[in-house]
């Protein structure tokens, strides 16, 4: 898979791993958080960073389909997709918001059971403060 350009190695694999989320999986989290602050060379965000409200409704969204189960769930986890692409749309096309589409996207293909939802919303999980941690704003 390549993001902006740049191939990196994203492995849906991780979310099958009964023990959570291997470190690679988080280290990969860490650096996806930076990806969507996208700093500039004068240390401030840029206009097309992904603002923390995006991420964290997605998030919330994510909490709202475990809470009442993800088996009973599939359809509003399906609906995740769409309702990210509308998300993008809103932002524009040069928004950080598309390398998270296409990460989240790719992942979200390796969720069919409980257990691959847990660990995908312990990477979502990460990726919420790593984009904190490095300077999303809203």
């Amino acid at each position: 898979m390549r993001i902006q350009g740049i191939p990196i190695d994203l492995d849906s694999g991780w979310l099958k791993e009964a023990n959570g989320l291997p470190k690679e999986a988080v280290d990969f989290a860490e650096k996806l958080g930076e990806i969507l602050v996208d700093i500039q060379p004068d240390g401030r965000p840029s206009i097309n960073q992904m603002t923390t409200s995006q991420v964290r409704n997605f998030f919330g969204e994510m909490r709202r389909i475990q809470m009442k189960g993800f088996e009973k769930n599939k359809g509003a986890f399906h609906m995740l997709k769409p309702k990210l692409a509308y998300s993008v749309a809103r932002a524009g096309r040069n928004s950080k918001i598309t390398v998270f589409q296409q990460v989240t996207n790719h992942l979200m293909d390796g969720v069919n059971d409980q257990t691959t939802y847990n660990n995908f919303i312990s990477f979502m999980e990460a990726v919420v403060a790593y984009h904190k941690s490095n300077g999303g704003k809203d």
